[in-house]
């Protein structure tokens, strides 16, 4: 007799969370739609991760061993290539389903005559303390221009036409973002429908290995990121704008500041909004503002002596210098500037760039 290939293929990747896992699996297992495989991708483990998976008395059980540590994007393509449903669905291995995850997953498929090609739903973020939902709302059909400023498809409630991954995978190359890459590529061809519902929960108090205690890590995402969808993100310079300026700022705390100051730079370059002046009476005094005034945002670090060229912005001509981020009162930035003996005209606005951070015009052009 043949036997009859599972609708629904599920992909755990795993590595070293044997102590969590159990609760991973046994959530597929109790789902009330039971026509799956589930495939469990041990990606390099040195615990018992094998052990806690042959403890499970089910054959639609597969463990996948890698030889080494790949990461979690090999592991779920290695998943993906071993699957034999129709539709591949995603649970990662310290996060858990709700019973009916698949099951409304394929209804929404069949309600929509299986016109689109993943379907994805909310999700529960549990901190250990309390829960609540990922999305306020979410997008369906063509949701390319929304997935580019926002990543509304949380890999757990994603469930995906096996097709779809004939010639796309999840970039191996990306230390972090590798699924919101993945729904960018997959969004420029195939179409999402969104159920308004909680299916899976996400647990954000477990202990794992984060991909956001590595700064370089995080650079690293965000440069190939921004080199694979430069198109895409140059059409919402804000928010491109507030990305350029994150790795800056991580620059900036790892102490090279000549990267810093070339991506905050760029990040105006990009987007700058309501602009206007606090002007002060000349260049000297605010080169001495930018090194004296304590506490006035980071950029002050970025401007030694002498001063570096080009200026940090230039508009219509005129040059700005950052003396505040996000947070940072007006009033008490123009007190700095009184209590270092300077004389501010009463007559000015906010200067605002992303993140509300404020700049100083710089009278008499280039310093």
């Amino acid at each position: 007799m043949t036997k009859k290939f599972p609708t629904v293929s599920v992909i755990i990747p795993s590595y070293n969370r044997a102590h969590l896992l159990a609760r991973a699996i046994q959530s597929v297992l109790d789902q009330t739609y039971q026509d799956f495989e589930l495939i469990l991708v041990d990606d390099g483990s040195t615990d018992n991760t094998e052990e806690v998976v042959k403890g499970f008395n089910d054959d639609r059980i597969r463990y996948i061993r890698h030889d080494e540590n790949r990461g979690g994007a090999a592991a779920r393509n290695t998943g993906i290539k071993a699957a034999i449903g129709d539709y591949v669905a995603f649970l990662d291995s310290d996060d858990e389903w709700l019973p009916e995850r698949i099951k409304k997953g394929i209804q929404k498929f069949q309600e929509l005559n299986n016109a689109i090609d993943i379907v994805y739903s909310n999700i529960i973020v549990d901190n250990g303390k309390a829960r609540k939902k990922y999305l306020s709302n979410g997008v369906s059909g063509n949701i390319k221009k929304f997935l580019i400023v926002n990543n509304y498809v949380h890999v757990n409630t994603a469930t995906v036409k096996k097709e779809c991954f004939s010639d796309i995978l999840f970039d191996e190359m990306l230390p972090k973002h590798q699924d919101w890459d993945l729904w960018i590529r997959m969004s420029k061809r195939y179409l999402f429908a969104y159920i308004d519902q909680p299916l899976s929960i996400w647990h954000t108090d477990t202990e794992r290995p984060r991909i956001n205690t590595n700064i370089q890590n995080i650079i690293d995402a965000h440069t190939i990121f921004i080199h694979k969808h430069h198109e895409e993100l140059a059409k919402h310079r804000k928010f491109f704008s507030s990305m350029l300026y994150s790795i800056g700022h991580i620059y900036n705390k790892l102490g090279d500041l000549q990267n810093g100051r070339k991506y905050l730079i760029e990040s105006l370059r990009v987007y700058s909004i309501k602009y206007a002046i606090l002007s002060l009476p000349d260049s000297t005094k605010a080169y001495r503002l930018n090194v004296q005034v304590p506490k006035i945002g980071e950029l002050k670090k970025l401007i030694p002596r002498p001063i570096l060229k080009p200026p940090l912005h230039e508009f219509n001509g005129e040059h700005y210098w950052e003396i505040g981020k996000a947070g940072y009162p007006l009033s008490r930035i123009m007190g700095d500037i009184g209590r270092v003996g300077f004389n501010v005209t009463k007559s000015y606005r906010v200067f605002e760039m992303p993140y509300h951070r404020f700049f100083i015009l710089v009278k008499g052009g280039q310093l």
